[in-house]
């Protein structure tokens, strides 16, 4: 079972090569951002956090994305069934309705 992260670092083809190129990864809000080149002029580094990147004028900001960890879909967003108020999973039972 390969995640996303084995897929940066194990050099299949997909792998980034340089630093003008931010991985994809997912944000603070459980949402994949897809990966995207630093190439429009001066902005050529990935920098800001593990969870916001964007791309910036000077290496020296440049983040380095193999010290991130959220390359694969958080526990958290992966909610399951909703609970009924009485804290049972509710039933696929159709409703009977009168009229």
């Amino acid at each position: 079972n390969n995640s996303r992260l084995d897929t940066l670092f194990l050099g299949e083809p997909t792998a980034p090569t340089s630093t003008n190129r931010c991985w994809g990864y997912y944000d603070v809000m459980g949402q994949w951002d897809p990966p995207f080149n630093c190439n429009a002029g001066i902005y050529s580094f990935c920098c800001g956090s593990c969870f916001y990147r964007f791309c910036c004028q000077f290496k020296v900001h440049s983040l380095d994305q193999r010290s991130c960890s959220n390359y694969d879909t958080p526990v958290w967003a992966n909610t399951g069934r909703p609970l009924h108020r009485d804290g049972k999973t509710p039933s696929l039972k159709p409703v009977k309705r009168i009229y």
